[in-house]
């Protein structure tokens, strides 16, 4: 597995664990086991809770910013912007 798969892995497990446990109920061991990593690895991608947190954060916009993108260049008109936005929320 590449450091970059690695790393999108752990911020992908993290986002989900967060989300469904809480940040404050996921931790470090949690994580890595949901990841199927070392220790050591996931400490060499992640030193703290927050670094994992800001991660997760920078890929969340990114992928809205990815969202608003695409509604702007698939919504020529205002009701297929509206249109795009419903169904990026369903």
């Amino acid at each position: 597995m590449s450091l970059r798969h690695t790393r999108e892995k752990i911020v992908d497990a993290a986002d989900m664990m967060f989300y469904q446990r809480g940040f404050d109920h996921t931790s470090f061991a949690d994580i890595s086991r949901h990841v199927q990593i070392s220790r050591g690895n996931f400490y060499y991608h992640f030193k703290t809770k927050d670094d994992i947190l800001n991660a997760v954060i920078m890929k969340r916009l990114a992928d809205r910013q990815r969202m608003m993108e695409a509604w702007e260049i698939e919504g020529q008109t205002p009701q297929a912007r509206i249109l795009h936005f419903i169904n990026i929320l369903l």
